[in-house]
């Protein structure tokens, strides 16, 4: 189960309520909520919190700014250095 997915090629960056509870991460609301339904089965939810999450690999650091929501699946997608997946 992915809590994190950062794609370069997506139109969004999502995290898992999952990882933002266990972690105790600060969110905000989304200032333009919107539905998604291929992330969760069997129903369409509203994605309306986000969180900006601070990363490192090697020696790069940065921050990204996720959209917040629960996730069922996940899918593995590697493309170049814009994509980074924390399980």
């Amino acid at each position: 189960m992915c809590d994190l997915i950062n794609h370069g090629g997506s139109c969004t960056n999502e995290a898992s309520t999952t990882l933002i509870d266990k972690l105790q991460l600060p969110t905000r609301v989304h200032p333009t909520p919107y539905y998604l339904k291929w992330l969760k089965q069997g129903s369409e939810i509203t994605v309306s919190r986000q969180a900006l999450i601070a990363f490192s690999v090697g020696q790069y650091c940065g921050k990204v700014l996720y959209d917040v929501l629960p996730m069922d699946a996940c899918s593995l997608y590697l493309v170049g250095l814009s994509c980074l997946i924390i399980t």
